[in-house]
C-alpha cells in the first residue's frame, strides 16, 4: 500500500506544475502575438490616412484646376 500512495502523491504532485507551465506559456504567446497585431495595425493605419491625405490633395489640385 505504501508504493501506491507514493505513486499517487508522486503523480499528482509533478502533473500540476507542468499544467501551471502550459497555461503560462499560452498566455506569453498570446500576449507577443496580439502585441504584434495592434503594432501593425497602427502602422496600417498611419499609411491609410497618408493615401487619404494624398487623395484629398489630388481632389483639390483638380477641384482648383477646373475653377479658372
Amino acid at each position: 500500500m505504501a508504493a501506491t500512495r507514493g505513486h499517487a502523491v508522486c503523480s499528482s504532485a509533478s502533473g500540476n506544475p507542468a499544467r501551471n507551465g502550459g497555461k503560462q506559456m499560452t498566455r506569453i504567446l498570446m500576449l507577443a502575438i496580439a502585441s504584434m497585431v495592434m503594432l501593425s495595425a497602427c502602422n496600417t493605419m498611419s499609411g491609410l490616412g497618408e493615401d487619404i491625405e494624398a487623395g484629398g490633395n489630388k481632389l483639390e489640385n483638380a477641384a482648383d484646376k477646373n475653377k479658372r
